[in-house]
């Protein structure tokens, strides 16, 4: 039988009322899940369920500003008002056992209605690490429930415990997953700033071959503090945000969990600084009020959202060789370009001829990523600087006859991506990006069980540039 680790933590919160809590932590690379006990019944229901929201959420090194989705996400709410959040992680540094095929990592959490987490499953499929295979764990009035599966065989364990967990899951190869983490760790702080919580960890290890027996060791301390509300800028939107300040771990069994963290009214992550990186919300569409701030989308909205009809993108023209006017716009794009490693200029014999310098110019293996469609001998290319990003969707009109029909007005505009960003300053007015907002009509129809885009109605050319 494999050999399977859980490392638990044992939580012994010492705030100024009862003993509220015992959290047990498992240790898969630098991440953390918190669940909570209240009421838990093992057997979820199988009942219809309703779709609250589904979104990402990307991480940003603040030292060198690299950006990264880290995980996308959608989440449920059954008829017992049990959240269920089931998410796709990236596989960085997994190989693909066979590369003809998908290659995954998800996690499936069950919450309370409060976002304190009453199971988990953590699966790995087509990896050359250990083999297709999942963790699962639950809780039961009395004890953590743990199993694993990996290569065709499995290790099960009980830890006898009562009240309420913070557990970390991890097997030897689990890259698992910060965001929910911080969602499910803050879930069990009081939001009263005048309560403190210290609670004492203590690292507990068992294996597949002895699942009956724990190894007890190397305690460490985890706080978590409520710090009031702050207002922070989430999609664009201010939003207010319940602040907590974490601290503790640093230990071989818990990473340093230093962090100030932001969650919503209801309790969902928004943001989380930890480190030196940035967490938060990176993309977001919700069915049921969970950040009062953002608006609340239906059916309608989300098949605008989905459809292809709103995703363009505004492309600047590059040439392999090029006369343009010297300190000009057009010559201070393409030496930006070759700042952001984009380009090479070489020099031209042809030097400086009425003003006007001619640029040789040739596409970094960076610059060829960046444009679309690139090929070898090509004297031209575009690289986009600019996509559409909606604003707003409201309804306008809906009817049923002769079938389920509506329009929707969609108000959006040009958002410059890393490398409009780099270069808006300096764009000559044939690039420049429009921070003008466009209205346009959209007509759906309703059939086959969905709503989908039939047309789409936008300004012409020539009323945009009247405006």
């Amino acid at each position: 039988m494999p050999y399977f680790r859980i490392v638990a933590a044992i939580l012994s919160a010492m705030v100024t009322r009862r003993f509220v809590g015992v959290a047990f932590v498992v240790v898969g690379l630098f991440t953390v899940l918190v669940l909570g006990f209240q009421k838990y019944r093992t057997n979820s229901s199988s009942a219809a369920r309703q779709k609250l929201a589904e979104g990402a959420y990307a991480m940003e090194s603040t030292s060198d500003h690299l950006k990264i989705d880290i995980d996308s996400f959608n989440l449920w709410s059954g008829p017992d008002q049990h959240l269920r959040a089931e998410i796709e992680i990236p596989a960085p540094g997994i190989p693909a056992r066979d590369k003809t095929k998908a290659h995954r990592q998800t996690e499936m959490l069950e919450m309370n209605s409060d976002f304190r987490m009453r199971r988990f499953r953590y699966e790995l499929e087509n990896s050359t690490v250990s083999g297709d295979g999942a963790l699962d764990c639950s809780v039961h009035y009395g004890s953590l429930e743990c199993e694993s599966t990996f290569e065709g065989s499995s290790g099960k364990g009980s830890i006898d415990v009562s009240g309420g967990y913070a557990v970390q899951f991890g097997a030897e190869i689990a890259l698992l997953d910060d965001p929910w983490f911080f969602t499910t760790l803050v879930a069990h702080g009081s939001r009263d700033t005048k309560q403190q919580g210290t609670m004492e960890a203590v690292g507990i290890s068992f294996d597949g071959q002895t699942p009956e027996t724990l190894i007890t060791g190397r305690p460490t301390h985890a706080n978590l503090n409520y710090a009031g509300i702050d207002t922070i800028t989430v999609l664009g939107h201010s939003v207010k945000a319940h602040r907590f300040q974490v601290s503790g771990g640093g230990s071989r069994d818990m990473p340093d969990l230093t962090s100030t963290v932001w969650v919503s009214e209801r309790g969902l992550l928004l943001a989380a600084d930890w480190g030196d990186v940035r967490i938060e919300l990176s993309r977001f569409l919700q069915r049921e009020q969970l950040i009062p701030e953002l608006p609340v989308e239906d059916d309608q909205a989300v098949a605008i959202r989905h459809s292809e009809q709103f995703q363009g993108q505004q492309y600047m023209r590059i040439q392999r060789a090029v006369w343009v006017d010297g300190d000009s716009p057009d010559e201070s794009v393409y030496h930006t370009l070759q700042r952001l490693g984009l380009v090479d200029i070489e020099e031209s014999d042809r030097g400086t001829v009425q003003g006007k310098r001619f640029l040789i110019v040739k596409l970094t293996e960076a610059g060829k990523t960046a444009t679309t469609k690139w090929k070898e001998g090509a004297t031209a290319w575009d690289i986009p600087i600019a996509q559409e990003r909606i604003a707003e969707i409201r309804p306008n009109q809906q009817w049923q006859k002769p079938a389920p029909s509506a329009i929707y007005i969609v108000s959006y505009r040009w958002e410059p991506n890393e490398i409009g960003n780099q270069l808006k300053k300096n764009l000559p007015a044939k690039w420049a990006i429009s921070i003008d907002t466009i209205t346009a009509k959209v007509f759906l129809q309703y059939a086959r069980n969905e709503w989908k885009v039939i047309r789409v109605e936008r300004p012409s050319e020539e009323a945009l540039k009247r405006r």
